[in-house]
């Protein structure tokens, strides 16, 4: 069986821009994340999951987290089976598997 590659880590300059969006996301989500409203969590998570869609570095950071801090793997695994298969796939870390 073979792993289906993101369309998004094939395309440059697809890269670049969900790059600059989970940077954008991240920033308001810092600023916002005092605010009353949950906005600020909702946007760190999107661009948390946007980042690691495209960098291998946060990919193998954000592993090594989940491996040592049981609380928030239990957390995610909940969290994992809502999201769509872009966000699944890379909280979880595996390869889609194409059938």
């Amino acid at each position: 069986m073979a792993y289906v590659q993101s369309p998004i880590r094939k395309n440059p300059v697809l890269r670049v821009l969900v790059t600059c969006v989970a940077i954008v996301c991240l920033v308001l989500g810092a600023i916002s994340l005092p605010l009353p409203l949950p906005t600020g969590a909702i946007l760190l998570a999107i661009g948390f999951a946007l980042l690691l869609t495209v960098s291998r570095r946060a990919k193998v950071w954000f592993r090594s987290y989940r491996r040592r801090s049981p609380w928030i793997d239990g957390k995610l695994m909940l969290v994992e089976r809502y999201l769509p298969d872009m966000l699944r796939q890379a909280l979880s870390g595996r390869p889609k598997r194409n059938i």
